[in-house]
Formats: structure tokens, C-alpha cells, sequence
């Protein structure tokens, strides 16, 4: 089925978010004043959108895709404004062009750098075929708070990642800093307040522990790009 997933972002970003996109199966074009992305590869058959379910797993496949790009986008650590997503339209069988109903409001990001924007069409591509890539870059995509860069670390560990480059006692340090609240207080991923075991001998702040995730996730997305 094909979506139309209007945008209330300014008509000027249009040719930053058609370079981002170039690689997914998906089109990008101003129609109204609107940015739309169209696409078919969100949703397959036609779907009954009346059914509340079918509706709300919808909305979440789109707030999926866009959480993706988002992530990706914030990788690259630029500044960006926030898009809003307007309304979702879909075409019908006869190809006539309805409005879902009551439409979920979905909030995102998407980075806009000065000149030339940065190429991230390889990930997004990426992370549309490889549901551990959209997962972890939609955590990413969140604050990035200890529970968070754990779950961004959990995502990548599960796929097998060696995490070349990085030394265990490195890895400790991210894991018992994230988990202890004698290291990161109340934003501890654990609420012990004596944790049981030896505290690592090196540790992170949360500066350090983000700056290690950008990294991992980084070299694990170069990887995967490599292949």
C-alpha cells in the first residue's frame, strides 16, 4: 500500500531529506506546501485502516521509519529542528487518496547541517533491512541517558559484535558505570544502594559514556556497511 507521510517541515528542507532518503524505496516530493515522503515498502496489501490495531501498527511503522532517519541523522552530531509529522495518507485500489483517520501526532528529528548535508542514505537504507540497525538508532534517537546508551550497547552485543578496538576493561567501565548508583547516583541504571561485587577499577562519566557509544555504534554500523 502505498503511504503518503505529510510533513509540516519548511518546503527549503526538502533537498536535504531527498538526499538522505535517495537510498530507500521512497520519494520525496512538495505537494500543497507539504513535504511528502511516499512509499510502498511500509505496509503491504491494503490493509482495513478502520480497525484501530491495523491503524496504530501502521502509525508505528511510520514513527519506526522516521526514527530511524532520526538516529542516523543524530549520529552525525549536527544541529537540527524538528519535524512534525502533519497527517498520513494512503491510496486506495481504485489509487484514490484517503486520509487515515485520527492520525497518531509523531514528533522527530532531522539533523540539517550548514552547506552540504552529510550522506546518511546508507544507513537509513541500512536500517529498512536490518531490524537490530532500526532499533538501535531509534534508542539512539532518545535521550541519551545510562538506561538508554545500555540498550543502544545491548542491541549491538546481541547481534555478535566483537567490538574491535575495545579493550574489556573499557567495557566494564560503561557497564559498571551504567549500572551502579555509587558511580552515576540516581540516574544509575540499578537503584542498590550498596551493589554487590567489586566496583571497576576504571570508570565513565556520562559525558565519556556517550562519546563510547557513539563510537561502538559507529564502528558497528561500518561494519555492517561493509559487508
Amino acid at each position: 500500500m502505498k503511504l503518503f507521510i505529510h510533513l509540516s517541515n519548511n518546503t527549503k528542507d526538502e533537498e536535504t531529506i531527498k538526499h538522505s532518503l535517495r537510498r530507500c524505496d521512497c520519494s520525496v516530493n512538495i505537494e500543497g506546501g507539504d513535504i511528502i515522503i511516499v512509499t510502498s515498502s511500509l505496509v503491504t496489501g491494503y490493509p482495513n485502516l478502520s480497525e484501530t490495531s491495523i491503524l496504530l501498527k501502521t502509525c508505528s511503522k511510520v514513527r519506526s521509519f522516521l526514527g530511524s532517519i532520526n538516529g542516523a541523522a543524530k549520529l552525525k552530531n549536527l544541529s537540527f529542528p524538528e519535524l512534525t509529522l502533519k497527517k498520513i495518507s494512503f491510496e486506495n485500489p481504485d489509487k484514490k487518496k484517503i486520509d487515515i483517520p485520527n492520525p497518531v501526532e509523531i514528533h522527530c528529528c532531522f539533523v540539517l547541517g550548514n552547506g552540504q548535508p552529510p550522506d546518511i542514505s546508507k544507513i537509513v537504507e541500512l536500517s529498512s533491512q536490518n531490524d537490530a540497525v532500526s532499533k538501535a538508532l531509534r534508542l539512539y534517537n532518545q535521550e541519551l541517558d545510562w538506561d538508554n546508551l545500555s540498550r543502544v550497547y545491548d542491541v549491538i552485543e546481541e547481534t555478535g559484535f566483537s567490538f574491535p578496538g575495545i579493550t574489556k576493561k573499557t567495557k566494564n567501565a560503561f557497564g559498571g558505570s551504567a549500572n551502579r548508583s555509587t558511580i552515576s547516583g540516581d540516574s544509575a541504571r540499578h537503584g542498590y544502594i550498596k551493589p554487590k561485587g567489586d566496583e571497576p577499577k576504571l570508570i565513565m562519566s556520562l559525558h565519556e559514556a556517550r562519546h563510547f557509544m557513539r563510537q561502538v555504534l559507529s564502528n558497528w554500523l561500518e561494519s555492517l556497511l561493509q559487508r
